[in-house]
């Protein structure tokens, strides 16, 4: 590893530090690595920057050391760096309330700096800790990344030794609160076992005289009644015979459920009759009839021609009839059926001249769906 032989606070460095004394924020921000090569006449305690800066590294850990120093850690490595070079500067950073992000503090190794190669020539992977000066600021903190793959074997101690403690402390809690809880399970179980004989519903012909709001009791009739917190109350039991809701019964009501008879079979009341009504009509010739309801319709005639039905009154089907005759009997009956707002109409009907059919005669049947 290169030999910086320490950290130089720069003049920006001072008084950031004075401010931090009196109780300003003194914030690291970053790490950079630099090539620079310092003249004799280098004063590193006005530098603003490094002389040839390469590149920046965000701060993985920080910690204050104890003795008026704080210990800064980074992850070195050479992934994606395009060019090796020589790491001859260090700069440290830091936010200064007044100045925005400073050079606070530099470190130089002149000739006894290491190369960094470039990436895919050697892997460079280090864990790299700088110390600077803080005095007995009280407030200092760093900008950490959470991005770093590398840790110590210190840190894996640390961390193990942290987690021994945590491990045992975890236990000791656990097991302290199992017991509690044990303690409260079995006095609530105590506590159960005297309250349940109170609790459990009581049958008599008088009314318990340890209550409580809610108890249930059956008297001396089997009435079950409970205690409002003043006074005895029946039950309402106007839902014992409901399924989901809805009563049972024997007579048809909206929103009931059918029983059957002592047959074992519905009262006929429960259903409809196919057809609704039935009525006598006399349609004309040539006149568009709507059917609001579904029907059925018959037609007593000698003739009947051009009789057609449409869903909507322009889109026509049929255009059927008949005419009947039969050993001078002449007369006959034709039945169609019209959907529910369908049309229908006929052209023309003859009047039977027999005696079996002296004039026409239309029935309608009106269905119940």
């Amino acid at each position: 590893m290169a030999d910086f032989r320490g950290t130089i606070l720069t003049v920006k460095g001072r008084n950031l530090l004075a401010k931090a004394q009196t109780g300003a924020q003194l914030s690291f921000t970053k790490i950079k690595l630099g090539d620079g090569l310092w003249s004799s006449d280098t004063d590193p305690t006005q530098l603003n920057d490094l002389v040839s800066p390469k590149m920046d590294w965000p701060i993985e850990d920080i910690r204050i050391v104890g003795d008026g120093t704080v210990r800064l850690r980074f992850i070195l490595t050479n992934t994606g760096l395009s060019q090796g070079f020589f790491m001859r500067e260090i700069g440290i950073y830091a936010q200064d309330p007044d100045l925005g992000e400073i050079l606070y503090a530099v470190a130089y190794a002149g000739d006894r700096a290491d190369f960094i190669p470039a990436d895919g020539v050697t892997k460079v992977e280090n864990v790299v800790d700088i110390y600077t000066v803080i005095a007995n600021a009280q407030n200092v903190t760093a900008v950490i990344s959470d991005t770093g793959i590398l840790a110590t074997k210190r840190d894996i101690d640390e961390l193990a030794e942290t987690l021994n403690n945590l491990s045992s402390l975890v236990s000791s809690e656990i097991t302290s609160q199992i017991n509690n809880l044990s303690q409260q399970l079995n006095d609530t179980a105590s506590t159960l076992s005297t309250q349940i004989s109170t609790v459990k519903p009581e049958a008599s012909s008088t009314a318990p005289s340890l209550v409580y709001h809610g108890k249930l009791w059956i008297n001396a009739n089997d009435f079950l009644q409970y205690f409002d917190g003043s006074n005895w109350k029946s039950i309402k039991a106007s839902f014992a015979d409901t399924v989901d809701g809805f009563h049972a019964s024997q007579t048809p009501a909206p929103d009931v459920i059918p029983v059957t008879d002592s047959n074992g079979k519905l009262n006929s009341v429960w259903f409809d009759f196919m057809f609704n009504s039935v009525s006598v009509i006399t349609p004309s010739a040539n006149t568009i009839y709507r059917e609001p309801e579904p029907c059925l319709i018959m037609v007593v005639s000698q003739d009947l021609f051009g009789l057609e039905i449409s869903p909507n009154g322009i889109t026509w089907y049929g255009k059927f009839g008949q005419e009947y005759y039969c050993a001078t009997i002449e007369g006959g009956t034709i039945t169609f059926y019209v959907p529910k707002n369908w049309y229908w109409r006929f052209a023309s009907i003859t009047i039977s001249t027999s005696p079996g059919f002296s004039s026409s005669y239309w029935l309608k049947f009106i269905f119940n769906f």
